[in-house]
């Protein structure tokens, strides 16, 4: 839009009462509608005079018209000879927020263009094009550095601090580096810094900088770029870098504010309704302005991307463990393994409980089987056979357990699943399922093998029992093999889902797997991925200690998957979040009626206060009306008297004091059988007392007041001797004891008011404070509610680098998942310790997105990790000692000291063995 005394011209709305039957009066060139054709001309003049000036170009003396076309011819010339997609973020970052004038801006832009590579830019070096640039650093400049040793890299940051420093003089494009695509981090070629050309023409520069930016009309304004999808899509800071630029600003804001409001106030006779309405508006908008620069404030300190954080003050981080019996890229599997089982153990799969430490020693036992291993597999696969074919089960399961079920496969398979048996259970039931071409082959080979072995016959080695080499009751060759045949025919008979596919063996490999794809719609059965039949066939073979530790792995990860789609799992995830919802539902309720009764209680603390300040007049406007309804007003002269001056006020007051000193001086005795010197002579021996202790005084002021009492004295001596005048002096002596003894009595009331006030007044505070942590722990208190009702185990967060971070319940270690790049596995470590916890908090920077979201969910379960990691390493610690005490006489063999071949399996159902 064309410029309209450097600011930005906004076209007027169309008026909200106009209707579609209206005459109206239509600018074409802004879309702009009036009612009245006075309107109409003002309008067109103002828009035919040369006041308009082009946003892009600069130029000025132009009509509207004029303007806006070269505006158009302006933006199209810089569509195509600036290239967005490699300069325009580097512009805006650059020119955001840039304090000083335009062409220092310009020249900055067009420096960093023309003496570095940009991201996204190629990387020529004379005229090779080596590839890509994925990201920029730039290396440390410490002279003090050993020659041989790589300069420290950062990341180069992208901002107007940059810009002023390219304008300075002050950067040194030697020291940049650049990460091409294959992360090969390349110096800058000698053509680059001695090019003479600009990859971008100044005055390309300039237009688009008038185009993205803006800057405002106040003294000190910097450049912002005024789109907000632009600062929406590079995460460019909205609060002014500084406070003196946000303090301008505000002043700015304020000076215009204050004279719209006296132009208002000179167009509108108020009346005094009116006033008081604006009086209150102003009181409004001033709490409003208060919030509004409180939440600038706040947004200040809100965190910002991880990568722009100076983390040069940050303490190191702590080194984590490694130390796991697996190594570190499976143990990621090993980990969602355990977590599915420990999700699931009781009430799907009838499994005992385990620790994760006894879950990792058994699965990489180098010995093979293990109590708690053959647990784990016979329940999966008690619990893939009892599914039924269930519709979220996967094709190849749900064909196998149909094609099985009419000669009782099925039901022997479920019968004979046992920690005993899950071998050959599995063995059987990957043979009988629709195999691949290869993988059927290859275990048609194996049972050939296997056939022969058996025909050849060692008497007490038999069937599948002696290839897995545990003690178990052996069978002879002749009986096994000929149960094998038994089990051929009558596979056989079943139709066996292999047979058919046997049909379709003339066919190439292509049109086999266009058949394939064609019958199957859905995923393949996990079970029949070639690293799982690749681990079975090994196991049929040479037995389960044969298989390696990623075999084992990916079985029981291909069983937990089909697992997964059984009716009993998807029946326990439904009533675990039906019991979260209730539980969410009465928790809330709870919380929610906590607060009510909390507010009920500050209405009802609200109501006596109030009662309570009306009842005794404390109106804010009126306090301190006691001591004026008591008439006691003290002169100019009493300010140094604490007592108050004797509480009659006036002229009596100070004609008793008179009285009292004369009464004094000749002894007359008093109503109550006291002398005058014992009343009020305490008065004014205080009164003596402070005078004396004034700083100021001097011996010769001294003296002379007391030649002055003592005048007065004998003056009044004589005027004392009458009777009229001795009833007087008693008279005004009573009635200034009982002034006295009223203005102390409401002086001690009000304070006990005012203590009461104060008392309810501080109840209230410290429920609405209650209220406010009510509201502010709702989502802590929910959680902790939900958190046994978990149906998925979520990380806590990132950091700077993108590891993520994980915490699972019984298990006291925080775990942490490092993703070296995109291709690799992520590697996994842990923390174990408070002290290694404390240290990881300290070394989280606030400033940072990921960092402050994961440092605030790590502070508020800190007390429950702890607590899980003090447990952790008790455990650890008995386990060690239990080992090394153990009498001699009563050891066992060194495999049954581990705590896996100590497992019991209390939860699983009876079992009838097939033998």
């Amino acid at each position: 839009m064309p410029l309209l005394f450097r600011s930005e011209f906004q076209p007027q709305l169309p008026p909200r009462d106009i209707s579609p039957d209206d005459e109206v009066f239509y600018h074409p060139d802004t879309g702009e509608v009036f009612t009245a054709y006075a309107d109409y001309l003002d309008r067109a003049w103002s828009y035919r005079r040369r006041l308009w000036s082009c946003g892009m170009t600069g130029r000025q003396g132009l009509t509207f018209r004029e303007a806006l076309e070269s505006e158009r011819w302006a933006a199209e010339r810089l569509e195509q000879q600036f290239r967005s997609e490699v300069y325009l973020e580097p512009l805006c970052r650059l020119a955001h927020h840039f304090p000083a004038r335009l062409d220092d801006l310009v020249d900055a832009i067009a420096e960093l263009f023309r003496r570095a590579f940009m991201p996204g830019e190629a990387y020529v070096d004379g005229e090779r094009e080596l590839g890509m640039v994925r990201r920029v650093w730039i290396a440390s400049d410490d002279d003090d550095a050993a020659a041989e040793a790589p300069a420290p890299l950062a990341q180069l940051r992208l901002g107007p601090d940059l810009a002023q420093a390219i304008a300075a003089k002050r950067v040194d494009f030697r020291l940049f580096r650049y990460e091409l695509e294959d992360r090969r981090i390349l110096p800058p070629p000698d053509a680059l810094l001695s090019r003479k050309t600009f990859p971008v023409a100044k005055t390309i520069l300039r237009q688009k900088v008038r185009e993205v930016t803006v800057r405002e009309a106040w003294q000190g304004a910097p450049f912002s770029v005024h789109d907000a999808a632009l600062v929406a899509q590079y995460n460019l800071p909205q609060l002014l870098p500084n406070e003196e630029m946000r303090r301008a600003q505000q002043q700015r804001l304020e000076k215009k504010r204050r004279r719209e409001q006296r132009e208002e106030e000179a167009a509108v006779q108020e009346t005094p309704e009116e006033r008081a309405e604006r009086k209150r508006q102003e009181a409004l908008e001033k709490r409003r302005r208060a919030r509004e620069a409180a939440e600038q404030a706040r947004l200040a300190r809100l965190p910002k991307e991880d990568t722009e954080v100076d983390h040069s003050d940050d303490p190191p981080r702590p080194e984590p463990c490694t130390d796991f019996v697996v190594d570190r890229v499976s143990f990621g599997d090993l980990l969602m393994i355990w977590n599915f089982l420990t999700q699931f153990g009781r009430q799907a799969l009838h499994l005992s409980p385990f620790s994760l430490d006894d879950f990792e020693g058994a699965l990489a036992y180098p010995s093979g089987h293990s109590p708690l291993i053959d647990a784990v597999f016979a329940s999966l696969l008690r619990l893939v056979l009892n599914s039924g074919g269930d519709t979220s089960c996967s094709r190849d399961l749900r064909d196998f357990l149909a094609a099985s079920r009419k000669s009782g496969r099925v039901s022997k398979f479920r019968r004979i699943a046992a920690p005993d048996t899950w071998v050959q259970v599995l063995i059987g039931v990957l043979r009988r399922m629709r195999l691949p071409r290869r993988a059927r082959q290859l275990f048609l080979e194996v049972a050939a093998e296997r056939l022969v072995t058996d025909a050849a016959g060692n008497n007490g080695s038999g069937g599948e029992e002696a290839s897995i080499g545990r003690s178990q009751p052996t069978r002879s060759g002749a009986a096994a093999t000929g149960e094998e045949e038994e089990e051929e025919e009558q596979d056989e008979e079943d139709h066996s889902l292999n047979g058919r596919e046997a049909e379709n063996d003339d066919l190439n490999d292509d049109e086999y797997d266009e058949q394939q794809q064609q019958f199957f719609s859905e995923p393949r059965s996990p079970l029949l991925a070639p690293a799982v039949i690749e681990a079975v066939l090994t196991m049929w073979r040479h037995g389960y200690a044969a298989v390696p530790l990623s075999g084992r792995l990916v079985m029981l990860r291909a069983l937990c998957d089909e697992a997964l789609g059984t009716e009993r799992v998807r029946q326990v995830l439904d009533e675990t979040l039906e019991m979260r919802m209730q539980v969410a539902r009465a928790t809330r309720e709870e919380l929610l009626q906590q607060r009510r009764e909390i507010k009920e209680q500050i209405a009802d603390a609200e109501a006596a206060c109030e009662a309570f300040r009306v009842e005794h007049g404390m109106v804010p406007e009126a306090t301190g009306a006691g001591d004026e309804d008591e008439g006691s007003s003290e002169s100019g002269d009493d300010d140094d008297d604490d007592d108050g001056g004797g509480g009659g006020g006036g002229e009596e007051a100070g004609a008793a004091s008179d009285v009292d000193e004369e009464a004094e001086a000749s002894g007359a005795p008093s109503d109550d059988g006291r002398g005058v010197a014992g009343t009020e002579g305490d008065s004014e021996s205080a009164s003596y007392s402070l005078a004396a202790s004034d700083e100021e005084a001097d011996d010769t002021s001294a003296s002379t007041s007391k030649g002055r009492r003592g005048g007065a004295l004998a003056n009044g001596h004589a005027a004392l001797a009458t009777p009229d005048a001795k009833r007087q002096v008693r008279q005004s002596r009573r009635e200034a004891l009982a002034a006295e003894r009223e203005r102390r009595a409401q002086e001690q009331l009000a304070v006990q008011i005012e203590r009461e006030y104060a008392r309810l007044r501080g109840r209230i505070d410290t429920l609405q404070h209650q209220l406010r942590k009510e509201r502010d722990t709702y989502d802590e208190q929910m959680k902790n509610a939900l958190a046994e009702y978990s149906v998925r185990t979520g990380a806590m967060g990132l950091d700077r680098d993108h590891n993520r971070y994980w915490f699972f319940h019984g298990e006291g270690r925080l775990f942490i998942e490092q993703q070296p790049s995109d291709t690799d596995k992520p590697t996994w470590s842990y923390y174990a310790t408070k002290a290694d916890l404390d240290a990881f908090l300290l070394h989280l920077n606030d400033k940072g997105k990921r960092e402050h979201a994961l440092k605030r969910r790590l502070l508020r379960s800190y007390n429950w990790i702890v607590s899980a990691m003090r447990k952790h390493a008790q455990l650890r610690q008995a386990l060690r000692a239990w080992e090394h005490t153990r009498s001699a006489r009563t050891r066992q063999a060194p495999h049954l000291r581990l705590a896996w071949f100590r497992y019991e399996n209390k939860l699983a159902p009876e079992t009838k063995s097939d033998r």
